[in-house]
């Protein structure tokens, strides 16, 4: 039993933080014991907590809590805050041989915020069998399902020991039915959830309160024994460590490079024990080099002399030496360290400044096709006089600098890669009394406002009647001399002032940004206005968010640019919204539309309707497909959203507002919503669009013609003068700032021609190899520019080496072997993206065939002829079949494979036909069958 029980009971590796605080306060924070009992539960009158208590005769005197309850159902509460996952082994006692003096003992599990609970029970039925049960306690429902176990001693202490658990990373609710594991629930699974007459799913919460209660009482009073606590034994007087520590999550490394030595900072790594807490790491660390052989570092440092994939191995142990579970991270060494380069929003420029000149200075990041992990250099600005330093700034935002002290001074922008090698740029600033000092008559400020004309503040020379020139230096590299701009681009200007008096020119540098605001990002097709606010206190938050506003029933809104589904899954935001009336309680829409258009095929449609609940103050989800708003919607669900604000319920008062979101996984074709609160989500699976019994007979989505869709936002019943609906979040891009905060890199779409990804094209040495179309689709800038191609040559799995440039449309490869395409996109704010593209070359292409299977040369009239499939082989490119018919010289060209030949008089003649197959590769090879 106790090798099973290991197995089962080791903590999940993923422990958040949290739990630091949870079984710090449960447990000891001395590295071996502790007394123990007195810190698990709060007092709660007439129970009686007993530690070092055991069973006579039962478990080889295995130890544990005793608690003992004189009133029925009364609840015991563990004092701590818990986190990560729950399990209890217990033994139910009792103070008669063949009875019980209870029939059920239940653990609930609470969100702190008390808006859902998980209940595991273990209970004697009708028929002396013992039954686990998982229930879950919503607002106004309790869901529940059991799992029948037989015993032929019932509920007593003579049966094994019971577990019960909940593990958050999984959603999975267990049991044990001696040493067998029982699945009561997944409760982020649809399948495993059927049993519970609900369709509700739920994602892990981060933290919970834990109680247990006896109940069904068959005498005076009721006695549990409790042994282990997530798998730390609570047995004796003080708790003994009895498990080892876990990873608090996985580390993150550097790539390698041969030869060079390689540091793992422990300090970095973090483990958790229930004994100790969490504490850096203390164990072994061994690597795993390319061709399998296994190395035990010293001090976490190794130099790796091999190119290829090395494995790192984590084992951890707790204070007292107990090994918990491994972890491995695989990092790659290369041969030599990829290059590093600096790059800048404009380049530094030599100066001539007066005497008090304030002087801007652009941003600067670190860049490297080296895989640094979470440690990326930072870009230092420095500025020097006279080899003395005298300013230093992160170069990662617009810096500037007042030059008061006359002099020559050097600027540098330096970064040092993590393994020493360096990179810098200079630039020198001459500071002068005889140069003019400028001063602007406005200050310059980041603006947030797409196509907006700014007027350029004028530079006054200081001591003279004089104005210095302005250039506008955009994102793109166009320069513009004029008084007032159009700022068209989003990214970042410069603005150089210049004046000339005789020989000397002086020089004056303004930097700023132009970016969208969030409601830019949404376009009104009709009768809605938008901006940013912050939700109305009736909110359970005080969320921000674009607010769309409908002026009037048939108000429309799109999001402005495209959105690509394909990453897309059951757990991706596709839309986070929230009803937002101006007045708490008082509607000002009963229905609202969210559409997925087909960026192809606009009449390709789903449409997901959301309408006012005729008996709560919810509203219900409807589903139509490949249809307007106006078809048949024959799927439904309710969900605790309002078009009121806050909502109340009948038996839990009044519910603050909180957001509904919309998911649509892309591979399943499926949607879900979910409703927000502080811990965790409620799921719905809305529907299977690929079910009719749920979408509809005939109506079965066939999916979209690529990934790319357009989100509209439309209103119905419209009984204000304005319905507010807040947006959150598209697509995992924020609305919750008033000014875009664009993290996410451009989607690199590639067009593949037809081939299918992963068997694309052979190619032949010394044949052009097309370089495939691509397009860079970002969620706030829309399409970008066009990406960058480069092409690299494997010289072994991981390492590669630089092709000659492209022209764009092709490259000649020169030898056989893999090679690279790699597609780099950037957007406005400067998040890149890769994809790259493996393709094949070869000597020679297998030869072109076709096999015809089984095939007669005879028919007569009125026979269907149909021209054999059969199978392709060979060749290199997607295959492309067309069939010509040849009856008395004239030549028919088949639309379909299939033939029907006609005879007015003998309806036996056999037709003289004859049949081309013609199969054509389009790269490389082409072939004619007869």
């Amino acid at each position: 039993m106790n090798s099973v029980r290991k197995t089962f009971l080791i903590v999940a590796l993923s422990i958040i933080s949290v739990l630091s605080l949870v079984f710090s306060a449960l447990f000891a924070l001395r590295p071996q014991e502790k007394a123990f009992a007195d810190n698990l539960f709060v007092d709660t009158p007439s129970v009686l907590v007993e530690y070092d208590q055991s069973v006579e005769g039962v478990d080889e005197g295995r130890k544990g809590i005793k608690v003992t309850s004189s009133v029925d159902g009364r609840a015991v509460a563990f004092k701590s805050e818990l986190g990560g996952n729950f399990e209890i082994a217990f033994r139910p006692l009792s103070f008669t041989e063949n009875g019980s003096d209870f029939n059920k003992i239940t653990f609930t599990i609470r969100s702190n915020d008390s808006r859902y609970g998980l209940i595991l029970s273990l209970y004697k039925d009708s028929a002396n069998k013992i039954k686990y049960s998982v229930s879950i306690n919503l607002p106004e429902v309790i869901y529940g399902r059991s799992t029948s176990k037989d015993s032929t001693s019932g509920f007593m202490n003579t049966g094994s020991i019971a577990v019960l658990g909940f593990d958050v990373q999984t959603m999975e609710a267990y049991a044990y039915n001696g040493v067998s594991r029982v699945l009561l629930a997944d409760l982020d699974n649809q399948n495993t959830m059927a049993g519970m007459s609900t369709t509700a799913l739920f994602s892990g919460f981060s933290t919970y309160s834990v109680e247990m209660a006896l109940s069904e009482y068959t005498a005076n009073s009721a006695s549990v024994l409790l042994y282990e606590l997530n798998g730390q034994s609570l047995a004796g007087q003080t708790l003994t460590n009895s498990t080892g520590a876990e990873l608090c999550g996985t580390p993150v490394l550097c790539d390698g490079v041969k030869g060079v030595d390689y540091q793992i900072d422990k300090t970095e790594i973090k483990t958790y024990d229930v004994i100790d807490g969490i504490t850096e790491f203390k164990g072994i660390i061994k690597s795993v080099d390319p061709d399998g052989i296994e190395t035990t570092l010293v001090d976490g440092k190794f130099t790796p002399d091999k190119v290829g994939g090395y494995d790192l191995i984590f084992i951890p142990e707790d204070q007292n030496g107990i090994t918990g579970l491994a972890k491995t991270v695989s990092i790659k060494v290369y041969n030599e360290e990829p290059s590093i380069n600096i790059k800048t929003a404009f380049p530094i420029e030599d100066m001539r400044v007066g005497v008090g000149a304030l002087v801007q200075f652009p941003w600067a990041i670190f860049e490297s096709e080296l895989n640094c992990g979470t440690k990326i250099p930072n870009v230092i600005l420095s500025i020097e006089k006279d080899g003395q330093s005298v300013a230093n700034y992160s170069a990662d935002k617009i810096s500037e600098y007042v030059f008061n002290n006359s002099g020559n001074y050097t600027v540098t922008l330096k970064t040092v890669s993590i393994y020493g090698t360096e990179k810098q740029l200079s630039s020198s600033v001459v500071v002068s009394e005889d140069i003019p000092v400028f001063e602007v008559e406005s200050k310059y400020e980041d603006i947030y406002d797409i196509e907006k004309v700014l007027s350029l503040p004028r530079a006054v020379v200081v001591g003279k009647n004089a104005f210095a020139t302005a250039t506008v230096y955009y994102p793109n590299g166009r320069v513009v001399r004029a008084d007032n701009v159009v700022l068209d681009e989003r990214g970042t200007y410069k603005v150089k002032y210049e004046y000339t008096s005789g020989q000397e020119t002086s020089e004056y540098l303004r930097y700023f940004n132009v970016d969208k605001e969030s409601a830019s990002l949404w376009d009104s097709v009709r009768g809605v206005t938008k901006g940013f606010e912050i939700a109305p206190s009736y909110c359970a938050e005080l969320y921000e968010g674009v607010v769309l506003t409908a002026t009037r029933s048939g108000a429309k809104a799109r999001y402005s640019n495209l959105i690509d589904l394909s990453d897309n899954g059951s757990r991706d935001k596709l839309l986070e919204f929230i009803p937002v009336p101006r007045e708490n309680s008082q509607m000002e829409f009963s229905t609202m539309y969210v559409t997925l258009v087909d960026a192809y095929d606009q009449n390709n449609k789903v449409t997901v309707k959301f309408n006012k609940d005729a008996y709560s103050d919810h509203y219900v989800i409807y589903v139509s497909v490949c249809a307007n708003k106006e078809g048949t919607y024959t799927k439904s669900m309710s969900v605790r959203g309002s078009f009121y604000g806050a909502y109340n319920s009948r038996n839990f008062g009044l519910y603050p507002a909180i957001p509904t979101t919309l998911y649509f996984d892309y591979q399943t074709l499926t949607l879900h919503a979910s409703i927000r609160n502080n811990s965790t989500d409620f799921y719905e699976v809305v529907a299977s669009l690929t079910d009719e019994t749920q979408v509809g007979k005939g109506n079965a989505f066939k999916g979209f013609t690529s990934s790319l869709i357009y989100l509209e936002i439309s209103f119905e019943n419209v009984v204000a003068s304005g319905a507010n609906l807040m947006i959150l979040n598209v697509d995992g891009q924020s609305m919750g700032t008033k000014y875009v905060d664009d993290k996410n890199a451009p989607i690199i779409d590639v067009d593949y021609d037809g081939n299918a990804q992963d068997n694309l094209p052979l190619g032949i040495v010394g044949g052009k190899y097309p370089v495939f179309k691509t397009q860079a689709l970002d969620m706030v800038d829309g399409v970008c520019d066009k990406p960058q191609v480069k092409i690299y040559y494997y010289t072994d799995s991981i390492n590669r080496v630089r092709y000659p440039d492209v022209n764009g449309e092709y490259f000649i490869p020169d030898k056989t072997g893999l090679y690279c395409i790699e597609y780099t996109a950037t957007d406005k704010h400067e998040n890149v993206s890769k994809k790259t593209v493996v393709v094949e070359i070869v000597d020679t292409l297998p030869a072109l065939g076709y096999d015809f299977g089984t095939f007669s040369n005879k028919a007569y009239t009125g026979d269907v002829i149909s021209i054999p499939t059969g199978g392709e082989f060979g060749g290199s490119g997607t295959l492309k079949v067309s069939v010509k018919v040849v009856k008395d010289g004239q030549t028919f060209l088949l639309i379909t494979i299939f033939l029907r030949p006609s005879r007015r008089v003998n309806i036996r003649l056999k037709l003289p036909l004859k049949i081309t197959l013609e199969l054509n590769r389009p790269l490389f090879t082409k072939l004619t069958f007869r």
